[in-house]
């Protein structure tokens, strides 16, 4: 079920990569851009995050882990995130016949489902 939201961010980065450049005319700071478009795969796709949440915290977070921002974000970052995985809009199932069968038991953020439902740990 991730594989839409993972598909479709891929086909956002092409259009944001080819916009960053001025159609290929600008050169792109590709470390940047990649990992960012990593940490946007991560939120959107595995923990279900919102496109508004992410591009809120993305950089922020990224900047905060290296060293190069405000150390105190991370924190308050890592227990929104662990807020939202509550939210039934992110951890629903798609496809709730599919589900409820087994055929797919994974719901909308796979990884957030799977912390919410951890035991033990």
């Amino acid at each position: 079920q991730i594989f839409n939201i993972s598909n479709n961010r891929a086909q956002f980065c092409a259009d944001r990569l080819w916009a960053q450049s001025a159609t290929g005319s600008k050169p792109v700071d590709m470390n940047e851009f990649l990992l960012y478009e990593t940490q946007a795969q991560l939120q959107l796709a595995l923990f279900g995050e919102t496109e508004e949440f992410m591009n809120e915290t993305n950089e922020k977070f990224r900047k905060s882990m290296g060293g190069d921002g405000p150390p105190e974000f991370v924190r308050p970052f890592c227990k929104a995130l662990a807020t939202n995985m509550d939210r039934d809009s992110n951890t629903g199932p798609q496809i709730p016949e599919d589900v409820k069968t087994g055929k797919c038991p994974v719901a909308h953020g796979p990884l957030s489902h799977s912390l919410k439902t951890m035991e033990g740990t």
